[in-house]
């Protein structure tokens, strides 16, 4: 009698065990999975349907919504300026400027990183200025011409 008992309260036991298990196995279907980023967003229901129902097979759906954004990053830029002035002179009595300009040359990266590193550029010494700005002490050249 004991043992007949016993088998009835296990196998109500296990009958209940297999029912929540089938019922947390039906809820863990529905569940999303859980990201580390991203963003959920609700899908719109349907329109201009004639019947609305729920289904025991539902599904969902996951969208990747993408921006755009403005970052600075660090680089390096490295550019020769170089400014010619042509003047005319008549015997020191009359000095005029003919020609002011001002041209700015992009240098490759090899001479750039070639630069920084020996803090010169086509063997001429460079001085630092500030954080950013070079400069050279011979920056004049002169020539001569009739």
């Amino acid at each position: 009698m004991y043992a007949h008992s016993l088998s009835i309260v296990l196998v109500i036991l296990f009958a209940t065990l297999a029912l929540t298990s089938s019922a947390s196995a039906n809820l863990q279907f529905h569940a999303c999975a859980k990201y580390g980023h991203g963003l959920y967003v609700k899908i719109t229901d349907e329109l201009n349907c004639r019947e609305v129902r729920e289904e025991m097979h539902s599904s969902s759906q996951i969208v990747e919504v993408l921006s755009r954004a403005f970052i600075s990053a660090n680089a390096t830029f490295c550019a020769k300026v170089s400014r010619t002035v042509c003047t005319k002179c008549f015997l020191r009595w009359s000095l005029a400027v003919t020609r002011d300009e001002t041209a700015v040359q992009n240098i490759t990266m090899s001479q750039c990183v070639e630069m920084q590193r020996s803090q010169q550029l086509n063997g001429i010494r460079l001085e630092q200025i500030d954080a950013n700005r070079w400069s050279s002490k011979q920056p004049t050249e002169y020539s001569y011409g009739w």
